[in-house]
């Protein structure tokens, strides 16, 4: 019997760890590494700023269906993780976080994280 998370459409973060500078390493389903940059969200978006209390940004998770969410309710949901990192220009932030499903897939969101680069690890004989 398949899980309704074996059915979903996006791809899913599988791990998410915070580093300084208010970055998340994030290993999605498929072993794909990303590296996003949180600074212009926390900074452009009232309802991230107790992010900025690194000991808060360090306590992010990981939802069900493969967001990102904190204690508090703060969440990025998972099919705006890939809108928000990759490098967008001159397009406006979305005026709400919860407009998830509002948006074609190929829109750009802007004003969100970044990727700094793609990370390849490689694997030990043991994976």
């Amino acid at each position: 019997m398949n899980s309704a998370s074996n059915n979903i459409p996006w791809k899913k973060a599988v791990s998410a760890v915070a580093h300084k500078n208010y970055r998340i390493l994030l290993t999605m389903e498929d072993g794909e590494k990303l590296e996003m940059d949180l600074t212009p969200l926390i900074a452009n978006r009232e309802s991230f700023r107790c992010l900025k209390n690194f000991r808060y940004f360090r306590k992010v998770g990981l939802d069900p269906l493969g967001g990102l969410c904190w204690p508090g309710g703060e969440d990025i949901c998972p099919t705006r993780i890939f809108y928000y990192a990759v490098e967008q220009a001159d397009v406006p932030a979305p005026s709400s976080e919860r407009e998830c499903d509002s948006r074609p897939p190929e829109h750009p969101l802007g004003q969100g994280c970044q990727i700094l680069r793609n990370i390849s690890f490689p694997r030990s004989a043991s994976d």
